[in-house]
């Protein structure tokens, strides 16, 4: 529990409210339900093209070398600065460790003027630790790595699930017998074809040594990361916050 996660009790809730929402929607019957998730898949495949457009956006208006954002995940924000650092000693091992204020907001490097050092961009094959990073631009893609693939196939696998639902409106079709089966090609092209692979190239092509493959991997939500540097990049320092509730409420209730 925190200030951000009220508790056990109030997912409780959450859940319980949800339940009788879903009810509702169930007893309005087949037109009510179809109304609502089509809004819901407008809103979604809306919300993806416009990240889409900004994450590509973000890269070809960040060169290499330029001043832009880096993403802090203990504070969930983007930041133009260069962090300031201390050593730490534990097990006998010293790191770097980033300097925060009460707030846990890392503070800024300065240089000799005493100004903050400005974070500048770039985009490296891999890290010191020759961790993967980011595809440059020129490289075939294949399979880099076969762990790597099915992870990625499971990935995939939970953002085609949905087709399915189209089957269930068999029995309110005119045609069943050739309106679903087409329903279902469709809404995979859709969903795969298009939508999928649009965003994984945007959010591959967005990745950067403020927001690395290896931050992508221990978050919650990588993409609601980028919407945060990019809504920051696009309306300023601490709106891209705004940005990302928007377009993925679930995350910020």
């Amino acid at each position: 529990m925190n200030a951000t996660n009220p508790g056990t009790l109030f997912m409780m809730v959450v859940a319980v409210v949800f339940t009788f929402g879903v009810a509702y929607i169930a007893h309005r019957g087949v037109t009510g339900s179809t109304a609502v998730s089509i809004a819901i898949n407008v809103i979604q495949i809306s919300a993806l093209l416009v990240f889409s457009v900004m994450a590509i956006g973000y890269r070809m208006n960040h060169p290499p070398g330029s001043v832009a954002y880096q993403f802090d995940s203990t504070t969930g924000e983007a930041y133009t600065y260069e962090f300031a650092t201390t050593q730490t000693t534990a097990n006998g091992q010293t790191t770097d460790t980033i300097v925060r204020d009460a707030n846990m907001v890392p503070q800024p490097k300065l240089d000799a003027a005493g100004k903050p050092v400005p974070y500048h961009i770039s985009y490296p094959t891999a890290d010191d630790k020759e961790i993967f990073c980011h595809i440059p631009r020129g490289v075939r893609r294949r399979i880099h790595n076969v762990g790597w693939m099915f992870v990625q196939a499971t990935v995939a696998i939970l953002i085609l699930v949905g087709f399915e639902s189209v089957t269930a409106m068999g029995g309110e079709a005119r045609n069943a017998k050739r309106d679903v089966p087409i329903a279902v090609i469709v809404s995979l092209l859709v969903q795969g074809a298009f939508c999928y692979l649009f965003e994984y190239f945007a959010a591959n092509y967005f990745l950067n040594s403020g927001y690395t493959m290896q931050t992508a991997v221990g978050s919650s939500a990588p993409i609601g990361d980028m919407m945060v540097v990019v809504g920051d990049a696009l309306f300023g320092q601490g709106h891209g916050r705004t940005f990302h509730c928007w377009s993925r409420p679930s995350r910020c209730s």
